[in-house]
């Protein structure tokens, strides 16, 4: 399995490696790159780069598969940070920045990240360094929605990901924030002064919601949010439901769409059943969140038998992960050479002989 897996990442690296990542890109320069694809989608001929970007110092471009190595790059902006970790209403967004980060994008680079991921959870990475890879995976998603010219693509390899991360126990990677919120893709910088005026950058619970989450847990008290708040929280869990339905591979006409839907809304009122269950509270307009003591979970107790949530693939890896007892030093040893000018010699009954000192001795000229 590890020597499969360490070929598969060996590909997988060699296709990153064609691609490009640009820690501090002018702003300047993305929003002239903007402002051409809009000239070209309104019937404009050959759209010229702006005079503006000519005197602009050159930038620092590293290839992806350098960003995955033993040693990345030191001058990479920090990730996660506050403002991704922690999803808040603002207001108004912040000030426009002068440079961003930017990547080349092609429709399989989603599924590439995500497949480097599982690679490393085959090979039994250590989970310090594969926390550093995940993180430079989720840094590069955010930067792989391929606006404003390809839309989101369908990636088999992030929804076995996210399996095999609600599977595993919470101590293995100890994630910031959830996996979603890691890969919400990147506000584009020149787009910031038309978000303060028509929409907000990011929809996440309200400072209110925060605050009674606070006083909750300083009070050592269960949280009761209101009707309200739970609606949105269910608006939110079924938009997600739909994304991971249309990311599923197995999805091809609209009785599998209906399927997984239903099948990851049954899965997420489980979910909440536990949850309701370890919190000691219950909700009324769930009768499922009753049973106080759920009992152990089982690997067949997660799927529904209609149609399965999670793919063969993402059950073996998290099973892998989870019970696999961890091997090291599977380098084959590299065999002696064997010595110059030793013959072998083959007895009467087909036995091998050592060389003696008497037949390999040569006559010397006087």
């Amino acid at each position: 399995v590890k020597t499969h897996a360490k070929r598969a990442l060996r590909d997988l690296l060699a296709f990153l490696a064609q691609f490009e990542y640009a820690p501090h890109l002018p702003t300047s320069i993305a929003k002239d790159f903007n402002d051409r694809v809009n000239l070209s989608a309104h019937g404009a001929r050959n759209p010229r780069r702006s005079e503006s970007t000519f005197s602009l110092e050159p930038h620092t471009t590293y290839s992806l598969s350098d960003l995955f190595a033993a040693m990345p790059p030191s001058d990479l902006p920090p990730y996660p940070t506050q403002e991704v970790t922690i999803s808040d209403e603002q207001d108004q967004p912040p000030c426009l920045p002068q440079t961003c980060e930017w990547s080349t994008y092609h429709p399989l680079l989603t599924d590439a990240l995500h497949s480097l991921l599982l690679c490393h959870c085959l090979i039994q990475t250590s989970a310090k360094e594969l926390l550093r890879h995940t993180y430079m995976a989720a840094r590069l998603v955010r930067l792989a929605d391929g606006y404003p010219i390809f839309q989101a693509s369908r990636s088999p390899a992030r929804s076995d990901w996210v399996e095999v991360l609600r599977r595993a126990d919470n101590s293995w990677l100890q994630l910031s924030a959830s996996w979603e919120t890691l890969c919400t893709p990147a506000p584009l910088p020149f787009f910031y002064d038309s978000l303060s005026s028509k929409v907000k950058p990011h929809v996440g619970p309200s400072q209110k919601e925060y605050a009674d989450a606070a006083a909750s847990l300083i009070n050592g008290g269960p949280t009761n949010p209101t009707a309200e708040e739970e609606h949105r929280q269910r608006m939110r869990e079924h938009d997600q439901v739909i994304l991971d339905a249309l990311d599923d591979e197995r999805v091809c006409d609209e009785h599998t769409f209906r399927a997984a839907i239903v099948a990851r809304e049954k899965r997420a009122e489980r979910d909440r059943a536990v949850a309701a269950a370890a919190n000691g509270t219950s909700s009324n307009n769930d009768p499922t969140t009753t049973n106080n003591n759920p009992g152990p979970k089982r690997w067949a107790d997660e799927d529904d038998k209609e149609y399965p949530v999670c793919t063969a693939r993402a059950t073996a890896i998290a099973q892998w992960v989870l019970h696999a007892p961890v091997v090291t030093n599977t380098t084959r040893r590299k065999k002696r050479p064997k010595k110059a000018g030793a013959k072998v010699k083959e007895g009467p009954n087909g036995s091998i002989q050592k060389p003696s000192l008497e037949n390999t001795a040569e006559p010397i000229d006087t």
